[in-house]
């Protein structure tokens, strides 16, 4: 069968003619070049910092964390933030992280011919990123830093819609990277809690997990999908710590990351005692005072009033027991009722 074909043809190609290649990496075993690699967590985690730190690595031809830097010269790095401001957070990150700020390139807006300027759309911009990226070949990463702020008219419930917009992203000299939150659904497997539509997943061929273990307080990067490594990457433990910098004739303490080493947690188990399960138990512990403010309520009303709420029975039972609720039975003994003491 030829690999030529008219206008609605196929375009089929024999597996015998093509010449194999080995994947290229921008982190080895952990952001592959050619493809989108997505790093979740809850806000505050460092998801941002990390970033900054990878950036810099891009950008130095800098050794990564437990690999060298493949490269073997500095990239340059686009970056897309729909949170941070450029001048009071970006740029002093990626300063203290010892970024090259000459590579770095920043979208800031679109202009508008006569009309001034609005946010980056994907839905509206793609073919203008990708004229940028054709332009600069030296690019190496794109962030969208969250990407939900780039879909423009894209619900980002929206699976195959939202499949169909960055699926053009993919160039093959280049990492799409993409920072998403985590969606609130307790019970689910690591990887699908991921917020957002299951393409921030499904299209990423390798994905990262933010998360601190609430029990030892320790930050990890741990591993939720890479098709390209042929065994398991482990994850890396981090932590934080802060960095002078002198903004406006003052010292300001900029914080950044430092790396710790390997990490062999588990995502699913690492997640179970995530900041996330803190938020969940505190905002159980807030609807309890509220509810039970009044007085006594029957049990049974607490559990319905806290499930329209999206909260958990296994995380209001746990709240219960932080704030140490009372249960006992009601005047005529039939019913159980809660309250606070």
């Amino acid at each position: 069968m030829l690999s030529t074909a008219n206008d609605g043809e196929l375009l089929i190609e024999r597996a015998d003619r093509i010449i194999a290649r080995r994947q290229q990496w921008l982190w080895p075993k952990r952001i592959p070049l050619g493809s989108i690699t997505t790093i979740a967590g809850v806000p505050g985690e460092g998801k941002s910092l990390v970033i900054a730190d990878i950036a810099s690595r891009v950008t130095q031809a800098a050794e990564f964390p437990e690999t060298e830097n493949p490269l073997g010269e500095p990239g340059d790095v686009l970056v897309i933030s729909g949170e941070d401001d450029p001048e009071t957070a970006l740029v002093p990150r990626l300063t203290v992280a010892g970024a090259d700020l000459a590579r770095i390139h920043i979208v800031k807006s679109v202009v508008l011919a006569g009309k001034g300027e609005r946010e980056f759309q994907l839905d509206q911009d793609i073919e203008k990123l990708k004229r940028v990226l054709g332009e600069n070949p030296k690019i190496r990463m794109v962030v969208l830093d969250p990407v939900t702020d780039s879909l423009g008219r894209i619900p980002m419930y929206k699976e195959q819609e939202v499949r169909a917009l960055l699926r053009p992203l993919r160039s093959p000299d280049i990492a799409i990277v993409l920072v998403a939150h985590l969606n609130k659904k307790e019970g689910l497997a690591a990887i699908h809690r991921v917020g957002g539509a299951g393409a921030f997943i499904g299209l990423a061929r390798a994905s990262w997990l933010l998360a601190t273990n609430l029990e030892t307080k320790q930050r990890q990067m741990l591993p939720l999908k890479n098709n390209y490594a042929a065994r398991a990457t482990p994850g890396l433990a981090f932590e934080l710590d802060e960095v002078p910098l002198q903004i406006d004739g003052k010292t300001e303490l900029v914080p950044r990351v430092k790396w710790l080493g390997e990490s062999l947690s588990d995502a699913n188990d690492i997640l179970d005692v995530s900041t996330v399960r803190a938020d969940a138990k505190a905002a159980a512990i807030e609807f309890l005072k509220e509810f039970l403010g009044g007085g006594p309520k029957e049990a049974n009303a607490v559990r319905e009033a806290a499930k329209q709420r999206g909260i958990s029975e296994r995380t209001l039972n746990r709240a219960k027991a932080d704030l140490r609720v009372h249960s006992s039975k009601d005047g005529t003994g039939a019913a159980w009722t809660w309250s606070l003491r």
